[in-house]
Order: structure tokens, then sequence, then C-alpha cells
């Protein structure tokens, strides 16, 4: 997974495991261009709640 979203440039991998997500900030520090998130944090970034 963190293969395939370097390889593509797209600087997101969305998750709910749990070991990726218990690892996000070790992963971002060793992946600099690399964003991990919930899929919730990965909604909010684009849908507006009224």
């Amino acid at each position: 997974m963190i293969a395939l979203a370097l390889q593509t440039s797209s600087g997101f991998i969305t998750s709910g495991d749990r070991n990726i997500l218990g690892e996000k900030a070790t992963l971002e520090k060793k992946f600099k261009k690399l964003k991990i998130l919930t899929k919730a944090e990965f909604q909010g970034m684009f849908v507006k709640y009224y």
C-alpha cells in the first residue's frame, strides 16, 4: 500500500487498519511526501457539513 502511494505520487493513504494508523507518525516521518488518514479525515478534506 505504501509503495503504491509513493509510486503514484498520490500523497495519501486512507486506512482503518490499526497497525498502519498506529505507525502513522513513524511512517509519515520516514516518507515525508505521504499523509496517512482515516476515511473520516480524508472525507473531511472535501465534504462541507451544513
